[in-house]
């Protein structure tokens, strides 16, 4: 079982994550980009290890857009092997939100608008 702090840091990340305007095509996606390593940069293991957080930024990119890695070294059973994880971190329009859209980046007002229909 998950413990609370942990569960509620995941649940306030989400939030924080959902509320960046990240549509495509938008300077939302280097700020979104921004946010995850800065995010990553406080996590103990990378203020220790900081070079293991690798910025990309995209080829002659008019938005600056960069792709964020991170990489943490297994300590036990070495086994040579590397699993990589990767995430797709830009949105689709918000249109679709309707009446609602300026609400689509803040989950809490937004469910609470929904429940008031």
């Amino acid at each position: 079982m998950m413990n609370k702090a942990l569960s509620m840091e995941m649940e306030q990340l989400t939030k924080d994550l959902v509320s960046i305007s990240s549509v495509n095509g938008t300077s939302g996606e280097k700020k979104i980009a921004e946010f995850i390593e800065s995010y990553l940069r406080e996590i103990p293991y990378f203020k220790q290890y900081s070079n293991n957080v690798i910025i990309q930024s995209l080829k002659d990119d008019k938005l600056d857009r960069r792709n964020v890695f991170a990489y943490i070294k297994g300590e036990n059973n070495n086994t040579g092997k590397t699993i990589m994880l990767h995430g797709h971190m830009d949105t689709v329009g918000v249109d679709d939100f309707g009446g609602l859209k300026e609400f689509a980046f803040s989950p809490d007002e937004l469910l609470n608008k929904m429940l008031q229909m």
